[in-house]
Parts: structure tokens; C-alpha cells; sequence
């Protein structure tokens, strides 16, 4: 959906066969240089460091996949409150930001406007450098809030790294959980302890339920 291309390691039961695709080129400059994503990237609104005025940051980061919304509109936890902000949301597909866009948001950007195809297995620098260039364009595009979606669960690689990272943590004001179940909230809410953070509430595909929504709440103390 995305547009990105790459080697299929794995897949979870019920995907279907990925596209073949044969690469017969690349897109060049003027000079016949091969043209990157990067080549393309948002600027920075003040030179790669966060806004002299430091715009005020929500993060809203999930259980896993999906955990946000439905399957057909998985930002569901941080669209509502994308009044003037930006959502950096690791999607690198349109739909998303459309969204996004549709609710009022001034400017909605993923890593694919940073100038990368993907996070996968990049470094914490490099995501924290995405991070800054991120929140330093939506500033400078007028955004007086900034939600940051993080997807694909707390123990993923990049996820982990950057929510155990005191320089990422920092920047962020309000923290909004993202899960599925009441037991997911349990322990979402455990693992995001240990590295010191607690968030001002519980979202996700569990709030379709009051009684999932009733047992979260009782069960870590934080609002759902």
C-alpha cells in the first residue's frame, strides 16, 4: 500500500502472497545519479533542534498493531485530538495522514517525509534525529501541539529503544496507551513502569468495550 519494496523473512498466518516485483531501474537526477527519499525530506523549521517556543507534545503509542482503532482506521487513539498538530504515524501510506488532515490537524507527516522509506533497523540516533526534524517542521508549520503516534508494540525494536531513551522521553508531555484487552493494558502498563513512564490514559480498540474499559481502569489506577 505504501509503495515499499523489500524481502519477505516472514508473514503472519492469513497474509497473502506478497507482489513480485523485478527492478529494471532507478529514477535519476539531472547528473544521472540515482534520487533518494532523503533527497526529499521536510526540512527542519530551526536547524535540526527542537523550537526555541517548544511545542507542547502527545505521544500515543500501542500494545501492537492495530491496538489503536479498528484494522481499517488504526489511528483512531491519536486522530481525535489532531487539532493543529502533527502526527508522525509509521505507516508509510497516505490513508493515515489523510485522515489526519481531515480533522483539522495544520500538518500531518510520517518517517517517509523525514526520508525514510522505513524505521526498520535504524539506529536511536537516526530516529531521534526523525523525531526532532519531525516536530521542528510541524512548528514551523504553525502546530501549537504535536501528537506523535508510535506503532507495532512496546517490545519492538525501534519502539523499545525509543521509549527507553531519556533524551526521547524528555520531549514528550502526556502519554496516551494504546491496547486491545484489559490483561493487554495490565501489562503494557507494567513494562512502561520499568522505564518510567506513566500514562495519563488508556486507549485503544479496548474502549469499544465499557467492561474491558471498567477492568483496565480498576486493575492500573490510570483512566480509560
Amino acid at each position: 500500500m505504501g509503495g515499499v519494496c523489500g524481502l519477505v523473512k516472514s508473514s503472519r498466518d492469513g497474509v497473502p502472497e506478497p507482489s513480485k516485483l523485478t527492478l529494471l531501474g532507478s529514477l535519476g537526477d539531472a547528473r544521472g545519479g540515482a534520487l533518494r527519499l532523503s533527497d526529499f525530506r521536510a526540512h527542519d523549521g530551526d536547524g535540526g533542534r527542537m523550537a526555541v517556543r517548544r511545542r507542547r507534545v502527545r505521544l500515543g503509542h500501542g500494545l501492537g498493531q492495530d491496538s489503536h482503532g479498528r484494522p481499517v482506521d488504526r489511528g483512531t487513539a491519536a486522530r481525535p485530538a489532531a487539532r493543529r498538530v502533527d502526527q508522525a504515524d509509521g505507516t508509510a501510506a497516505g490513508r493515515d495522514l489523510w485522515k489526519t488532515l481531515d480533522t483539522g490537524a495544520c500538518v500531518a507527516l510520517d518517517f517517509v517525509d523525514g526520508g525514510y522509506p522505513s524505521t526498520y533497523l535504524c539506529s536511536l540516533t537516526e530516529l531521534l534525529a526523525l523525531h526532532h526534524r519531525l516536530v521542528s517542521h510541524a512548528a514551523s508549520r504553525g502546530a501549537d501541539w504535536v501528537v506523535v503516534e508510535i506503532a507495532d508494540g512496546l517490545l519492538q525494536r525501534e519502539t523499545s529503544q525509543l521509549l527507553q531513551s531519556a533524551a526521547f522521553r524528555e520531549t514528550v508531555d502526556a502519554w496516551v496507551f494504546a491496547t486491545n484487552d484489559a490483561l493487554g493494558a495490565v501489562g503494557g502498563l507494567s513494562v512502561l513502569r520499568t522505564w518510567g513512564i506513566t500514562p495519563a490514559a488508556i486507549s485503544g480498540i479496548l474502549t469499544a468495550s465499557p467492561l474491558a474499559m471498567r477492568e483496565a481502569q480498576a486493575a492500573t489506577g490510570v483512566p480509560c
